[in-house]
């Protein structure tokens, strides 16, 4: 899940969806508790079933590391939503802290297979995007946006779309909690081999 300062934009030398996971610190997330490991799933079918609907993670918001460089987005939400093998992942960026002001959207799309138990993580199931559909939007015109689809230090101007390579990561359902792999320089997810093989400390709750 290629460097932006946007979490809109990925690593490598296509776009991996796990990557976005990596452009913001995760420091200030929340802790899965013993209660959240009590609801864990016991195979790949169950956790195809408790995905199903829509998970948020609520808005998330930071300090831009260079405030000299292009309008940097100041926090994000994002959307997953599962139905049957298709998924739909929403970003939402913005140039305030408290995800008030509107900067820029991405949308991707595509189909997605849980797999194999991973065995570093109690409860986590491979969890494989491809087919993958991007569009990225520039929300305010009168701020500047890194494009995602065309990589380094392109900016996107109105909209832009591409179909980016498959990304392999890592799934565990706790409840109404959800929790993907944490994407690194060593675990990128660009492919089987370099998939995470710890959690995330992202939370993303279930609201439908």
């Amino acid at each position: 899940m290629k460097k932006s300062t946007l979490c809109l934009s990925f690593i490598l030398g296509g776009i991996g969806i796990g990557s976005a996971f990596a452009s913001i610190p995760e420091h200030g997330m929340s802790f899965a508790d013993s209660n959240d490991l009590e609801a864990l799933v016991a195979d790949a079918s169950a956790t195809m079933q408790q995905m199903q609907g829509t998970w948020t993670l609520p808005c998330q918001s930071w300090n831009p590391s260079d405030p000299s460089t292009v309008d940097d987005s100041r926090s994000t939400s994002w959307t997953y939503t599962f139905k049957g093998t298709e998924f739909t992942w929403e970003t939402d960026d913005f140039s305030d802290a408290e995800c008030k002001q509107p900067l820029g959207k991405l949308v991707s799309a595509g189909f997605f297979k849980v797999g194999d138990p991973v065995s570093s993580v109690d409860g986590a199931f491979t969890f494989d995007m491809f087919e993958t559909h991007d569009i990225h939007t520039l929300l305010d015109p009168s701020k500047r946006l890194f494009d995602s689809c065309k990589g380094g230090t392109n900016l996107l101007s109105g909209s832009s779309e591409c179909y980016p390579g498959d990304t392999y990561q890592i799934i565990r359902v706790e409840g109404e909690r959800l929790r993907f792999g944490r994407i690194n320089d060593e675990h990128p997810g660009s492919s089987a081999i370099t998939r995470p093989s710890f959690l995330s400390n992202r939370i993303f709750i279930r609201v439908r």
